[in-house]
């Protein structure tokens, strides 16, 4: 590679970049004194990203290209997904200046690890290479690792951090024999060239490997049976660590499988029949298990995992379509899920953005917790019930759109019966998102302690409100947006 490629290419992962420059600049606030160092860390990370923002927006509408000799791509895809984790980083650096208890903002390699965590992300996302999106895959998950144990006077963050330590261990182990197995069947861990160099003698191999890598995916999109990390790993991280973990690895992972389902449809024609089972699996234990919650961290974790499964009833639909459906696969499959995944960010970046307002004011998030919280502190109640509507897919918030255009590309597929079951659950997840409104506005008492009122972590809150109702009342302007970035997939 000559030095002027190297440079074109360097130019063309400039977002990436400007991450790691964010990554290298929190970890010099020691340098400044105490008292300015939470304005340092603050202006040192919102300033690349708003940089990095604008560059990716940019992009959104350029052609698809390559980069590092095909090892990333910089197709619709990765340029808007890229886009996806810089607005989720930025959000959630925000709420953990709020988070961050007094003392503790000098911790320059708090911010460091999420800026790392966010770049592996951005890595997978745009990787044609299995070894590229597994460097991605170990760079995010060893960050996130440090965060989840970053109070490390908190047993519970640290029995979280051992636990996710553990099994992501294995997770990434079943990856990596996957993509050994790969490779001995295609001679290639080149995603693009997999299709063209498949052996019918060496076709057992391929589906074995696709299946390992399935396992190593799954465990991060906290699919069933590999969920089982969840709860406990979300109720003992930092909640704004948990905020970025419920969202970036399950988008990344969706984005990985939207360019290995394509192989595994040529590979194994049971690939569709598994994956319909795992989704039905992951929807309704989920649900189930969710409604005997009374934690609302808790409840909210196995919300994410019925909200995982949700979008794989996408990704099935997706897959359907290479089984003799009429409908492009190009087409709505892509442009709804990447349409559900933006809806998703706000919900969640907000649901836990005032969770953390409840942990850190000494307010408690039980049930029993937040009885009359609509009395003491009506803003904070109310952005929650809108928030929680939306994750119930009440009309005409973006939660019930994003379901909307799921369900009905998985229709017009020919996955009547898998759409329907999405549905169902989607009333049973309602009963649960309704028992904290009933704590909330069901009662006249206020509590005896008050949540936390932070002016940043607030905007943040209201931001991703705002964006819930005009997406849900005006979804045409990020279904283009979404549809044209669909369409620039390959």
């Amino acid at each position: 590679m000559t030095l002027y490629n190297l440079l074109i290419d360097s130019k063309t992962i400039a977002p990436q970049l400007l991450v790691v420059l964010a990554g290298i600049l929190s970890l010099a606030a020691f340098v400044f004194p105490v008292r300015w160092r939470k304005v340092y860390l603050l202006i040192a990370n919102l300033v690349p990203l708003a940089a990095a923002i604008c560059i990716s927006w940019e992009r959104l509408s350029a052609i698809p290209g390559r980069a590092f000799s095909s090892l990333l791509i910089l197709d619709g895809l990765a340029n808007y997904l890229n886009l996806f984790f810089l607005v989720l980083l930025a959000g959630v650096v925000i709420l953990s200046m709020t988070y961050l208890r007094r003392g503790e903002e000098m911790a320059g390699e708090y911010f460091s690890l999420l800026d790392f965590a966010a770049l592996g992300l951005m890595v997978m996302t745009s990787g044609l290479n299995l070894m590229v999106i597994f460097v991605g895959l170990e760079l995010t998950s060893l960050a996130l690792y440090a965060l989840c144990a970053y109070r490390r006077d908190d047993r519970l963050a640290i029995e979280s951090s051992v636990k996710y330590f553990l099994l992501g261990s294995y997770a990434s182990g079943f990856f990596l024999m996957g993509l050994a197995l790969v490779f001995g069947a295609c001679g290639t861990v080149s995603i693009d060239r997999m299709l063209g160099l498949l052996v019918d003698g060496r076709q057992t191999l391929l589906v074995a490997g696709l299946a390992l890598l399935l396992i190593g995916l799954l465990f991060k999109l906290a699919a069933v049976p590999f969920h089982l990390w969840v709860p406990d790993v979300y109720q003992g991280a930092p909640t704004p660590v948990v905020a970025f973990m419920s969202v970036g690895p399950k988008v990344a992972v969706v984005a990985i499988l939207l360019r290995l389902l394509p192989i595994a449809s040529v590979a194994s024609d049971r690939s569709l029949t598994v994956f319909w089972v795992l989704t039905v699996l992951t929807m309704t234990v989920a649900n189930l298990v969710a409604l005997r919650q009374d934690d609302v961290k808790r409840m909210l974790a196995y919300s994410s995992i019925a909200h995982a499964g949700y979008l794989m009833v996408g990704l099935t639909a997706y897959l359907g379509s290479y089984y003799g459906s009429d409908v492009s696969p190009e087409g709505m499959h892509i442009t709804s899920l990447l349409y559900y995944l933006t809806v998703y960010l706000f919900m969640n970046l907000g649901a836990f953005g005032l969770i953390m307002l409840w942990e850190e004011g000494g307010l408690g998030r039980k049930l029993k917790d937040i009885k009359g919280l609509a009395v003491g502190q009506p803003l904070q109640a109310g952005l929650m019930a809108v928030i929680l509507f939306s994750l119930a897919g009440i009309p005409p918030l973006a939660g019930f759109m994003g379901k909307f255009l799921v369900f009905g590309a998985t229709v017009k597929t020919g996955l009547i019966y898998l759409a329907v079951i999405g549905v169902l659950n989607s009333v049973i997840a309602a009963f649960y998102y309704l028992r904290v409104l009933v704590m909330m506005y069901m009662h006249t008492d206020a509590p005896k302690k008050q949540a936390l009122v932070s002016g940043w972590a607030l905007a943040v809150v209201i931001v991703c409100v705002f964006l819930i109702f005009l997406v849900g009342i005006l979804p045409g302007k990020l279904q283009v947006l979404v549809s044209y970035a669909g369409g620039l997939i390959g």
